[in-house]
């Protein structure tokens, strides 16, 4: 039987804190993409039982050689590398 695994993206930081601090599974994974001061990066936080276990956090470099959208892949990339390394998920 595989697991259940559930995707939410929402609409806002602050709905994503409030799902984060209303909603307790075991085993939690968020992720972002993004641009700041012209530079590009990505990150993901997994939390098991609310506890922050594993974060991953990559500067790309500058938005003349990347874009947010290349960002956004990477992001999914490193959630998906810390559930498989997860054990018990």
């Amino acid at each position: 039987m595989r697991p259940y695994l559930r995707t939410c993206i929402l609409e806002s930081k602050e709905a994503a804190i409030e799902a984060a601090a209303t909603t307790h599974n075991e085993v939690e994974v968020f992720s972002d993409g993004s641009s700041h001061d012209g530079q590009i990066g990505a990150a993901a936080v997994l939390c098991r039982t609310v506890i922050e276990k594993r974060a991953i956090r990559k500067h790309m470099g500058s938005k003349e050689h990347h874009t947010v959208f290349k960002s956004e892949l990477f992001r999914i990339s490193l959630a998906a590398e810390m559930i498989v390394a997860e054990r018990h998920v």
